[in-house]
């Protein structure tokens, strides 16, 4: 009975190193997807002369960036201005390509088929408030938790070299443009 004890003891302490050791190896490559997954990359939240939708309105806007090297089709996906309510506004059967971009008009206006220009069931609070991207299995994706800073009219707030900061010459559809920012 007393091998038997020091043998489940020896087994247990080897299945805990395994264990240990399997997250430490795994830790680095959740942190690295996160960073290379699909993100909201952009937005503008106070729109009053950056772009027009296709009914002539200033309207908020978000943009998302596809980083990496395979398409991801947003079928299922979710974004959202309410934390307790991820699948707000589902997105149609749309894929963004690698390196892509796509823009989002956060108009209320809830217009969600492919290949037409795509607005959300709600509007962006330009005093600051949650905004997320969640996949189609619910999980987090990209998000400014537990709200993103108060806004300015016309300056866009977003991701540039692993920092979120305002941008002065807002830029949907392209890459950021880092040459004038406010932290």
């Amino acid at each position: 009975m007393e091998i038997f004890r020091k043998s489940t003891n020896i087994l247990a302490s080897l299945m805990k190193r395994i264990i240990l050791g399997g997250l430490i190896l795994i830790m680095p490559l959740a942190l690295s997807a996160q960073k290379d997954s699909l993100r909201i990359n952009e937005f503008l939240a106070l729109n009053q002369t950056s772009i027009l939708d296709k009914n002539g309105t200033y309207s908020d806007w978000i943009e998302l960036y596809n980083p990496t090297d395979i398409a991801v089709n947003l079928k299922g996906w979710s974004i959202t201005d309410e934390k307790a309510k991820p699948d707000k506004w589902k997105f149609p059967e749309i894929e963004v390509a690698p390196g892509g971009y796509l823009v989002i008009f956060a108009s209320n206006k809830d217009k969600a088929r492919a290949k037409n220009e795509l607005h959300t069931n709600f509007k962006l609070g330009g005093s600051g408030e949650y905004l997320g991207l969640y996949d189609n299995s619910g999980n987090a994706i990209s998000e400014f938790a537990p709200s993103f800073p108060a806004q300015q009219v016309d300056i866009s707030y977003g991701y540039l070299n692993g920092n979120h900061v305002g941008f002065r010459n807002p830029t949907p559809g392209k890459e950021n443009d880092g040459s004038d920012t406010i932290e």
